[in-house]
């Protein structure tokens, strides 16, 4: 029998920068891990997508999202308030030019006819989703360790993955 490697922690816990044996089920944990789903399906989403500008747009945001996680998990540099403010600034910018080159759909859209429509859809539902989780987080006893720029840009990113999605529904261009 192959010998197991001893665990750095007690099963279904884990650590937070200033805090070890955090249970996997506190809900700062959920709100981190719903952030960090919502990182990777942005990830998966770069994969299928052509456009090199949207590409870059979601790495960007890959980096916005890191920064909150590390907020929330307990790591603040000094400037972090000023960082986040700056990353909530860079998406509104994106946000803003997307939807002026980008036509309204004028029905509800059915994503999935292509991979990189079914991964903006996952990436806008698993965003709205890291939005609830983190506004839970705010509404609990931890809730001032959440700032309201973190919930606005939750809030944005879905709307972002959703501009990009109906770029995609419209023959994957923006204007």
């Amino acid at each position: 029998m192959t010998p197991r490697r001893p665990l750095a922690r007690k099963p279904g816990f884990t650590g937070l920068i200033n805090e070890d044996m955090v249970s996997k089920a506190d809900i700062r944990l959920r709100a981190i891990g719903a952030i960090d789903e919502a990182s990777a399906s942005l990830g998966l989403a770069k994969a299928f997508l052509a456009d090199e500008s949207a590409k870059a747009n979601l790495t960007i945001c890959q980096k916005h999202l890191s920064l909150i996680m590390a907020g929330l998990a307990g790591w603040k540099p000094e400037n972090f308030t000023e960082e986040l403010a700056l990353a909530l600034d860079s998406l509104e910018a994106m946000l803003t030019d997307l939807e002026r080159r980008t036509k309204k759909p004028r029905a509800f859209l059915q994503p999935g006819q292509t991979p990189a429509e079914g991964a903006l859809d996952m990436a806008r539902a698993l965003a709205r989703r890291a939005e609830r989780e983190t506004v839970s987080l705010a509404q609990s006893p931890f809730g001032a360790e959440v700032p309201e720029d973190a919930l606005t840009y939750l809030n944005r990113l879905s709307s972002l993955c959703f501009i990009l999605l109906a770029a995609q529904a419209a023959n994957g261009e923006i204007q």
